[in-house]
């Protein structure tokens, strides 16, 4: 007999690598998550400002120095944004099926938080009289602002909250919502001219926009011209512009093979920024990683598991500031950790109630008249609805 010679089978294992379209798919990523935790931040940021019983300034700016927790929250934000509003773009049959998916994820949860906001919240929680505020020119021309977002949003008015620390303060992180507005036409107009056709059309286009912002923002528009003031004026708190954040999403999801996420990356590019704190090279750190870090939590499958079911960034951005303000009417000398307390359940109860009742049904609707497939009762991020938050 013979000598038979098994074959040795090698058996490589090869280094799965992950890829931005990996995570696009439903259940595929944490982008949810991380627009909650941006939320909440853009809470935390404000409320230590708000509440004079704050026994501390905000961490995140004594450690960045260059930003405050709630301008990176921002930045987040808009990033998941540009990725997810492309596809959007991407998916809907025709432009105005886009547009009136956009409208739908933004418009009716802003319109009700405008009426609870000048009808009820501020009046009520307010030392005022209601029929005296509620009449005002003041009044009605916020809402008038807020209800059409064609000449800015009203962030702030003298006849409000007048005894608190941040007196007059009703809104403020509401000139976001417009930001994003702006920048949801302005993927339909690209969209319209073919620049997402290919790689190269993306690429030319989004780098001729970002030229054209930066020149602007060099010689930024008046302050009266408050529907367009915000794209490109330095707010306070803030080193650097949204906007650039939400085409640098938009890029991303062009790119999305191309694009790695590795913790190892991640890691790394922290590790250099903390480095490098303090010296000249530390704002040309800060961004690279921070922009990579939030890319590899979308990702992170250990924080699979904490990926809300719904979506309830939006409500919370859009009713944390003048809930947190009628609550430091209520307890002007209450502890921190209390009325900050009680400003948090507020805003879940207002922010769940806007998502069920207001948010999903809405964008169930847009989906029905556009013949898409309708929003399941469990919220599923990838899909296409991104915003601050905002959307955001």
């Amino acid at each position: 007999s013979g000598m038979h010679f098994v074959p040795f089978n090698l058996h490589i294992n090869e280094q799965i690598v992950t890829r931005l379209s990996d995570i696009l798919s439903r259940g595929s990523n944490n982008f949810g998550l991380v627009r909650l935790a941006a939320a909440i931040s853009v809470i935390w940021g404000h409320n230590i400002a708000l509440f004079k019983s704050a026994p501390f300034s905000d961490p995140v700016r004594s450690f960045f120095v260059f930003e405050y927790g709630g301008s990176l929250a921002v930045y987040a934000f808009f990033m998941i944004s540009g990725i997810l509003i492309t596809r959007s773009f991407e998916q809907s049959r025709t432009p105005w099926h886009y547009l009136l998916n956009r409208f739908a994820r933004i418009w009716p949860a802003l319109a009700v938080a405008t009426i609870l906001t000048f009808f009820v919240i501020i009046p009520l929680a307010d030392d005022v009289d209601y029929m005296t505020f509620v009449t005002s020119d003041e009044t009605l021309r916020c809402v008038y602002h807020d209800l059409t977002m064609v000449s800015g949003m009203c962030i702030a008015m003298s006849i409000a909250f007048e005894s608190l620390p941040m007196a007059g303060a009703i809104n403020y992180p509401l000139w976001t919502v417009l930001v994003e507005a702006h920048c949801y036409f302005l993927v339909m107009v690209l969209g319209m001219m073919g620049s997402f056709k290919s790689k190269v059309c993306t690429l030319t286009a989004l780098s001729l926009v970002f030229v054209t912002f930066l020149a602007i923002t060099t010689n930024p528009p008046k302050p009266e011209m408050n529907y367009i003031y915000n794209d490109f004026a330095m707010l306070g708190g803030y080193s650097f512009y949204p906007i650039p954040f939400f085409l640098l999403g938009s890029l991303f999801y062009v790119f999305r093979a191309q694009v790695f996420i590795s913790g190892y990356v991640a890691i790394g590019l922290c590790a250099a920024y903390l480095a490098l704190r303090g010296t000249a090279l530390e704002p040309y750190l800060l961004y690279p990683a921070f922009i990579y870090g939030v890319l590899y939590l979308c990702h992170a499958p250990l924080l699979r598991r904490l990926d809300p079911k719904h979506d309830y960034s939006y409500g919370i951005y859009i009713y944390a500031f003048p809930l947190s303000q009628a609550a430091n009417v209520a307890m002007p000398d209450s502890n921190f950790w209390v009325a900050n307390g009680v400003a948090m359940l507020l805003i879940l109860v207002f922010s769940a109630l806007s998502w069920h009742l207001i948010e999903r049904p809405a964008l169930n609707l847009a989906r029905r008249i556009g013949s898409l497939r309708p929003l399941s009762p469990a919220y599923a991020p990838a899909i296409g609805d991104g915003k601050i938050a905002v959307s955001s």
